[in-house]
């Protein structure tokens, strides 16, 4: 019994890694840009459904005549979900636009040390402020680059 002791004891450490990885995995496939902007579609089209079935249901109140607070109240009631929605939906537009900048930083993040000595030559090649000096010498490590 004693022999079988490390055995069950790395296992369960095995495990743990495993799950921890698979975890980082799919967040890192599920979070992507493209998804962000898939669950913006998502929350406008529901917005717009929201709001042309409230509307809807505000056209199909018939009011009892002067003093019907039961007709009001659910009027009340529908501006008043409509106000929730719009806000939860605003909140969820704000939770997305932070994950799609801090994706954004991540993918450029990812660039090779080649890619940002290209896009930073590249900005002064561009720059009108460089001077001519500048310009030259990133041309000619633009050119060393590209035909090593």
């Amino acid at each position: 019994m004693s022999e079988n002791t490390p055995i069950n004891n790395e296992v369960p450490e095995a495990m743990t890694d495993l799950l921890n990885t698979a975890d980082k995995q799919q967040c890192s496939q599920k979070f992507t840009i493209d998804y962000i902007l898939s669950k913006i579609e998502e929350l406008s089209q529901n917005q717009e459904f929201l709001l042309t079935d409230m509307l809807s249901k505000l056209e199909k109140l018939k009011s009892g005549g002067p003093g019907d607070v039961g007709t009001q109240g659910i009027a009340l009631a529908i501006a008043e979900i409509v106000k929730a929605r719009t806000s939860n939906t605003q909140k969820l537009i704000a939770l997305y636009e932070k994950m799609y900048n801090d994706l954004s930083a991540s993918e450029a993040q990812k660039n090779t040390p080649q890619q940002q000595v290209v896009q930073e030559m590249t900005q002064i090649l561009k720059s009108g402020s460089a001077d001519p000096e500048q310009r030259r010498v990133a041309f000619e490590l633009l050119v060393c680059m590209f035909t090593k």
